[in-house]
C-alpha cells in the first residue's frame, strides 16, 4: 500500500507460483486428457487455471489502488491478459487499466529480418495493442520520402516458399508458419507469434491431427524448456549482481514508458 501512495501509474508484472509446480501442471494435466497446448498461459484450460490463481492478487492490487491512488492508470502485463483485464473491469470499473504485451514490436523485428530491411525503415499501422492485433498497413520507407507496400511481397513470398525465412525464427522452437498461413486466409498479418496463435484458434491443434502439427511445425509442450532457460539466466544475473555487476538501463521496446510519457505530456 505505501508504495502506491500518490502514484500516477501502477505496473503489474508477476507470475503466481512460478514454473513449478504451476506452469508444469498447466500443461501436463490437460495433455493427459488429450488437450494439447503450446504455451498455455493466455486462454484454454491452462489460461483459465492461471487466471484463477492470478485474478485474486490483481484484485488485491486494485483494492489498494482505490485507497492509495484512485486516479492512477494501471499498466497490466500479467497473463492471461484478456481474462485479467476483464476481471479488473468487472470488479473495479473505476480503475483505468491498459493490457500490454510486446508482440507488435517483436513481430516488426521478425518482418524486418524476413525482408532484409532496417527497423527504422518499417512503417506500419496496427489494429490493437495486445494479443491478436493485425497490421492494417505495412510499408517500407525510403530516404526520398516514398513508400512501398510490403503486403504483395509478403503474400508472394509465402506462396512461393521464400517466407518465412529461417532467420526470422527468433523463437528457435517454432518456424513461424502459422501466421503466414493466416495471412493467406485473412489478408492481414497477425502480431501474435505462430507458437501462441496456434492455440488461440481451433484450426491447428486438434485431436489426432499430427499431420497439421508437422505441416505447420507447431511446438507442443516446449514452453517448459523456455521457462527453464529463463530461470537459469535469472540465476546467472543474480550472481552477477551480487558480484557488483555494472547495471545500466537501456531503452527497450515496451509500450509502458511511452504511454506514461504521453499521459504526462499531452
Amino acid at each position: 500500500m505505501e508504495a502506491l501512495n500518490g502514484a500516477n501509474f501502477v505496473i503489474t508484472a508477476f507470475k503466481i507460483d512460478g514454473y513449478e509446480p504451476c506452469t508444469v501442471t498447466d500443461v501436463e494435466i490437460p495433455s493427459q486428457s488429450g488437450l494439447r497446448q503450446t504455451i498455455a498461459d493466455t486462454l484454454g484450460i491452462g489460461g483459465i487455471i492461471r487466471a484463477l490463481r492470478t485474478i485474486p492478487l490483481l484484485w488485491s492490487v486494485c483494492e489498494d489502488m482505490m485507497v492509495a491512488c484512485p486516479d492512477s492508470t494501471l499498466l497490466q502485463y500479467v497473463n492471461p491478459m484478456a481474462m485479467n483485464v476483464w476481471a479488473i473491469h468487472k470488479k473495479y470499473p473505476e480503475i483505468k487499466v491498459v493490457g500490454l504485451c510486446h508482440s507488435i514490436q517483436h513481430t516488426a523485428t521478425a518482418l524486418c529480418i524476413d525482408f532484409g530491411i532496417g527497423e527504422s525503415n518499417l512503417k506500419y499501422k496496427v489494429a490493437g495493442i495486445n494479443h491478436i492485433a493485425f497490421f492494417l498497413e505495412l510499408e517500407e520507407a525510403f530516404d526520398d520520402g516514398s513508400y512501398r507496400n510490403l503486403y504483395p511481397a509478403l503474400q508472394d513470398g509465402y506462396k512461393h516458399g521464400r517466407l518465412p525465412t529461417d532467420a526470422s525464427a527468433q523463437n528457435p522452437r517454432c518456424k513461424n508458419i502459422v501466421r503466414y498461413e493466416m495471412l493467406k486466409r485473412l489478408g492481414y498479418f497477425v502480431t501474435e507469434s505462430s507458437e501462441h496463435f496456434a492455440e488461440y484458434v481451433p484450426w491447428f491443434i486438434k485431436r489426432d491431427c499430427d499431420d497439421l502439427i508437422e505441416q505447420f511445425k507447431i511446438p507442443l509442450d516446449k514452453y517448459q524448456t523456455r521457462c527453464r532457460q529463463a530461470i537459469e539466466r535469472w540465476s546467472d544475473e543474480q550472481l552477477a549482481l551480487e558480484d557488483n555487476m555494472d547495471f545500466s538501463a537501456a531503452p527497450r521496446v515496451e509500450y509502458a514508458s511511452d504511454i506514461m510519457d504521453s499521459f504526462l505530456h499531452t
